[in-house]
């Protein structure tokens, strides 16, 4: 008899909450979804409950591309602030930052 492995996706619901941050007279009032859905795909997809928190509204700092500052709870812990921008599909991605 043949024994093989086989990698498989379920669908799964994650819950995540958002704390929204006024910065400089601004606050990012748009869907979050998109960012959550970057962190449990792209940091720990076993995380429950993430906590958002966005600091201010959409910004530039040269010579990046416009973003929102972001971090992310987990477990308590905070992340390092990431600068997500807004790809031509709608879904946010973690900038790059130039000279960093």
């Amino acid at each position: 008899m043949d024994e093989g492995t086989v990698d498989i996706y379920v669908p799964t619901t994650k819950y995540f909450r958002v704390n929204r941050l006024t910065f400089r007279g601004s606050k990012y009032t748009g869907d979050c979804s998109s960012l959550a859905h970057w962190y449990y795909m792209n940091i720990n997809v076993y995380c429950d409950n993430l906590i958002i928190y966005i600091h201010g509204d959409f910004h530039t700092t040269y010579p990046n591309p416009e973003h929102i500052t972001v971090e992310f709870e987990d477990g308590g812990i905070r992340s390092q602030r990431y600068h997500m921008s807004v790809d031509a599909n709608g879904m946010f991605y973690n900038q790059n930052l130039m000279g960093a």
